[in-house]
C-alpha cells in the first residue's frame, strides 16, 4: 500500500509510525548480553545502526550457529551479521565468520569453524542504508564440538600420516 497525502507520521493502515527504539549498544564497546542457547531481541534503527554482541567458543567446542531472522515478512532491512576476531585490548578486528551473502535478508542460520575464544558478533542492515521502525530481529548463538574426531590436531605440522590401503581409527 501507498500512504499518500497522510503526512511523514501515518503508516499505509493509517496508524502513526512507530519511533526508533534504540538499545543500550553505542558500538562494540558497549555490547549487549547475549546467552548461549537462547534467542534475543533488537531493532535496528536509526539507519547505520550496529548491536554488538560478545560470543565466547569454548575451548570443548569449535562450531558457532548464529541465526538471525527479522519478525516480519516486509522488512526493508536486510539483517546480517559478523563474526570479529579480537586484537590484545579486546578491540574487533578481521572478520573470523559471516553469513553466506546469497542469504543476507533471508533468515539465516550458519554454523562456522572458530578457534576456542571471544569474539564480538555485529547485527547491521547489509547496505547500512535501511531501518525498521516496526519488525525486530531475533538472534540466536549455538556452540558445538567439532564432529571430526579423527582430526585431533587441526594443523599440517602436527597432522596424522595415513598409510595408502590401511584403515583409520
Amino acid at each position: 500500500r501507498v500512504a499518500c497525502g497522510k503526512g511523514s507520521d501515518a503508516d499505509p493502515d493509517g496508524g502513526a509510525v512507530p519511533s526508533c527504539v534504540r538499545d543500550e549498544s553505542t558500538g562494540p564497546s558497549s555490547p549487549l548480553a547475549l546467552t548461549p542457547d537462547e534467542t534475543v531481541e533488537g531493532t535496528l534503527c536509526p539507519v547505520e545502526d550496529q548491536d554488538w554482541y560478545p560470543v565466547t567458543v569454548p575451548a570443548s567446542d569449535g562450531l558457532l550457529t548464529v541465526t538471525l531472522a527479522m519478525s516480519g515478512t516486509r522488512s526493508p532491512v536486510e539483517a546480517t551479521y559478523t563474526v570479529f576476531a579480537l586484537d590484545g585490548a579486546g578491540a574487533p578486528t578481521e572478520a573470523a565468520a559471516t553469513p553466506r551473502a546469497e542469504a543476507v535478508g533471508s533468515p539465516l542460520a550458519d554454523t562456522h569453524c572458530l578457534a576456542a575464544g571471544t569474539y564480538l558478533l555485529s547485527i547491521r542492515d547489509q547496505g547500512d542504508n535501511a531501518q525498521d521502525l516496526r519488525n525486530h530481529y531475533s538472534l540466536g548463538v549455538h556452540t558445538a564440538p567439532q564432529p571430526d574426531i579423527h582430526e585431533p590436531n587441526d594443523a599440517s605440522d602436527s597432522s596424522t600420516a595415513l598409510t595408502s590401503g590401511a584403515p583409520v581409527t
